[in-house]
């Protein structure tokens, strides 16, 4: 059964990082809010856990440190309370050079782009508009 497990999880990556142009979409738990537009998740199949981060590409949120560390400690806080403990639906597309996978989720992207609408200088956090 380990043998079938590490295979199955072999030939899922696989698929993942062979398939740039078709995204993989599954539901996750949310386990960690990085910042604003990057957390880091759970999901199941079969009796196989996975995880990894999820960096959200329709919008860039402001930083948690630097000079825009009020601004991003809220936008973190928002996608917090946004997600809470409900299973999120996401559609990962490939790898940034960081390792985490470039994802879209509309209804977190709907919610965040409304939000990061009043921010000044938005026009540097929305990447694409709402789905």
């Amino acid at each position: 059964m380990k043998h079938f497990k590490l295979t199955f999880i072999l030939l899922f990556t696989l698929l993942l990082l062979t398939t740039p142009v078709h995204a993989a979409d599954f539901e996750a738990t949310v386990t960690r809010v990085i910042d604003g537009d990057t957390f880091k998740f759970k999901t199941y199949l079969l009796d196989v856990t996975i995880s990894g981060a999820c960096r959200m590409k329709n919008y860039n949120a402001p930083e948690t440190h630097g000079a825009e560390k009020p601004q991003g400690l809220k936008a973190k806080q928002y996608l917090i309370d946004l997600i809470g403990d409900k299973p999120v639906k996401i559609s990962a597309s490939r790898k940034d050079k960081y390792g985490r996978w470039l994802c879209e989720a509309p209804e977190i992207d709907k919610e965040m782009i409304e939000y990061l609408k009043d921010y000044p200088g938005r026009d540097k956090y929305i990447v694409r508009k709402a789905p």
